[in-house]
């Protein structure tokens, strides 16, 4: 019996083997719909004030975005008032800490009759992370800190998986659920002392995947490339399967 199963288990495993990896590609919708792609390929949001234009193409998905200040005056960001919020859960844009780092560099030479000597020297730096950003009119900033996710996309029903690993061309899932979703809050002023904040609070959550081979996502890549899209590279058929519950 035992035989059995551990000859059971090495053919699946070279059955999994067989089947490659995946890539997967997560769409995402906007809750506030005001905001438009433009011909560079971001999704900007903007007012009166300022513009904010995200890009989060990349792998695991990089919330990068680009803050512009469209007015006359100067418009402050205190980044200790911004937070990015996934599924619920505060992430900071600001830690109050101060960090070090130390390079060392050095040569050796030969001083004859076989000697040979060593000499190192270092320094250290220290950073203190910036609270309030000053940004002059019409001047744009980029940050980008925080990644969405890495893993596997859930797709509640069995069947949309199994069709997933068999279409060669892979298969969208819409899905309905809204099971990841994340925030950018923002707190900005046009005065250095705060006293009148204004709040910008952008939301996301994932409405399409497509799972597809690896060698489809090759071809696809360069059609798609949207602002409001992210993939995730080398998921293996476990990882698809082993999220159906």
């Amino acid at each position: 019996m035992k035989n059995a199963k551990n000859t059971l288990l090495v053919l699946i495993i070279i059955f999994m083997a067989s089947c490659g990896t995946y890539t997967q590609v997560l769409t995402l919708s906007p809750t506030n719909k005001t905001g438009a792609i433009t011909s560079d390929s971001f999704y900007v949001y903007e007012n009166d004030t300022i513009k904010i234009a995200y890009s989060f193409w990349a792998q695991s998905g990089k919330v990068n975005f680009v803050i512009t200040n469209k007015c006359s005056k100067p418009i402050y960001i205190d980044w200790k008032k911004c937070s990015y919020v996934f599924n619920g859960k505060k992430y900071n844009y600001y830690k109050d800490e101060i960090s070090t780092e130390y390079t060392q560099s050095g040569y050796s030479s030969n001083v004859g009759y076989g000697t040979r000597v060593n000499k190192s020297r270092g320094k250290s730096e220290t950073k203190v992370e910036e609270r309030v950003m000053f940004i002059p009119p019409n001047t744009s900033v980029n940050k980008s800190k925080f990644s969405i996710s890495n893993v596997a996309a859930y797709v509640p029903d069995a069947k949309h998986h199994r069709r997933a690993l068999n279409d060669i061309g892979g298969y969208t899932y819409k899905n309905d659920t809204n099971y990841l979703f994340f925030r950018n809050f923002i707190t900005y002023s046009l005065s250095e002392n705060f006293d009148k904040e204004q709040y910008i609070d952008h939301g996301f959550y994932v409405s399409n995947i497509t799972t597809m081979t690896q060698n489809d996502f090759m071809d696809e890549n360069r059609k798609i490339k949207s602002p409001l899209c992210f993939y995730n590279i080398n998921i293996s058929p476990y990882q698809l399967t082993s999220q159906v519950k």
